[in-house]
């Protein structure tokens, strides 16, 4: 196994409630722990979704049911986990990854608790640190940055999510 004692994450400190909490930036490996998270949310949920849809087609008609499964089972895209990434539970997960690091024993629940809406950006900019001097403002500029993208998606040149323009 590979000595990773010598290797330092970043780490910024940030002062949440009267407390300072240590968030290390995201790895790869917590990223790939939050991509299984939303695609076991999406089969957890697969049948409920599954029986909605076939009812709807039978209502519309001229559906094919085959198809509507095929959709179901397709893997989550790239617009897809980011959109996932940037729900309040997305965060809290990602700042859950990122604080186990430093503080063993936190839950997810003590994590909501302790990050206000007002902070979620410095949050944000806390566990995805750029060497940029102007850090991304959103989850959908570090993803157009590269942060967030997947091998396969960082030739695309579709830009961010839901209409938003990449700012290159």
């Amino acid at each position: 196994m590979l000595d990773l004692s010598a290797f330092h994450w970043k780490k910024t400190p940030v002062a949440l409630g009267d407390q300072k909490f240590t968030f290390t930036e995201l790895m790869l490996s917590d990223m790939a722990e939050f991509r299984s998270r939303v695609q076991d949310q999406r089969k957890a949920t697969r049948a409920e979704r599954a029986e909605r849809l076939m009812k709807d087609a039978k209502t519309i008609g001229g559906i094919d049911p085959v198809q509507i499964l095929e959709i179901l089972d397709r893997p989550p895209t790239e617009d897809e986990y980011e959109a996932a990434a940037e729900t309040i539970e997305g965060i809290i997960h990602m700042a859950y990854l990122s604080l186990r690091h430093h503080h063993a024993g936190i839950s997810e629940e003590e994590v909501a608790a302790i990050i206000n809406i007002g902070r979620i950006q410095e949050v944000v900019d806390a566990m995805m640190p750029t060497d940029d001097k102007k850090k991304p403002k959103t989850l959908t500029e570090s993803r157009s940055r590269g942060v967030l993208q997947s091998p396969s998606s960082s030739g695309s040149t579709k830009g961010a999510s839901r209409g938003r323009k990449s700012k290159k």
